[in-house]
């Protein structure tokens, strides 16, 4: 990490490393349909790597993904299981603790 003038500049939100895990993140999600044709679980491991690449560096591809989720919550569950994401599990437990504590 970096210090400049008292802010804490982590080294993922650098603009130069921003497009680097974005074009590695579309580098995989593009070969990721070539690996699932080689035996083994390379497609389940490759993409959602990628995925999560691409989310991580690109404001355009969080919101899309959002809308994505609203859209299709069954896929949007699926796939935030697959890049563990642990808020909507948390936000999940939290609702059926809320359902349970009201009945």
């Amino acid at each position: 990490m970096n210090m400049r003038k008292g802010k804490v500049i982590s080294f993922k939100n650098r603009g130069g490393m921003r497009i680097a895990m974005l074009v590695s993140g579309i580098f995989l999600v593009l070969i990721s349909p070539i690996i699932g044709a080689i035996p083994g679980p390379g497609f389940i491991i490759v993409f959602p790597v990628g995925l999560a690449l691409i989310l991580k560096s690109s404001l355009t591809a969080k919101r899309l993904y959002a809308r994505f989720v609203h859209r299709f919550p069954r896929y949007g569950n699926w796939a935030n299981r697959l890049l563990r994401q642990r808020y909507r599990r948390k936000a999940k437990e939290a609702a059926k603790t809320d359902a349970s504590n009201t009945t």
